[in-house]
């Protein structure tokens, strides 16, 4: 499995979700997960302990370097079972860096199935926008999270998104992608919370 999770706006707690389902998938099912982090923040590698503003080569480096192997990339973390890619500013370039041909936003898929004897499991979280990187998710990724906090503009984001994954599906012949789980969070006890 590849699951990307995926929310075009920030702070709906995205990358928690992600660390977690890796690390409960990891722990449960004893699977080697795979997480891979593709946001500028660095945020999963920071939220599972890593100073990611020192950790060179990283998911940028393994994107953009087809000689860059995955154990140079990877690092393992607290939670048996799991280790994770880091991301951090570099990330920003990663358009500049390969280009807006179709093949650019293969990338990441192709990078993942060079290795894929080495994972039972692969987590992508990307940033809170839509470009090259969370398009690289969707096409690498055999099925989508979205996280929605309970509100009107969020739960209207997340029909966004859902449109955007069956965009990119149709226009890159991926009939197999499809969002598996809408994720409420931040949940409070209001009507409106309810209602959403």
């Amino acid at each position: 499995r590849r699951i990307a999770f995926v929310n075009e706006k920030g702070g709906t707690g995205k990358t928690t979700l992600a660390v977690h389902v890796a690390a409960w998938i990891a722990r449960t099912q004893n699977f080697r997960v795979l997480l891979v982090d593709l946001d500028t923040q660095g945020h999963a590698g920071k939220t599972l302990g890593l100073d990611v503003r020192e950790i060179q080569p990283n998911v940028f480096h393994f994107l953009t370097d087809p000689s860059m192997d995955l154990t140079r990339v990877r690092h393992p973390t607290e939670v048996p079972g799991l280790s994770v890619v880091p991301a951090y500013k570099q990330m920003a370039g990663l358009a500049t860096a390969l280009g807006s041909s179709p093949a650019a936003a293969e990338r990441l898929g192709e990078r993942l199935d060079e290795f894929a004897s080495e994972q039972d499991a692969v987590v992508l979280d990307g940033p809170p926008s839509l470009g090259l990187s969370v398009t690289a998710m969707l096409l690498a990724a055999t099925e989508v999270v979205i996280p929605v906090a309970l509100t009107y503009l969020a739960l209207d984001g997340c029909a966004e998104v859902a449109r955007t994954v069956e965009r990119i599906a149709g226009e890159h012949d991926r009939p197999g992608l499809r969002v598996s789980a809408v994720v409420p969070m931040m949940h409070r006890r209001t009507a409106l919370a309810e209602a959403v």
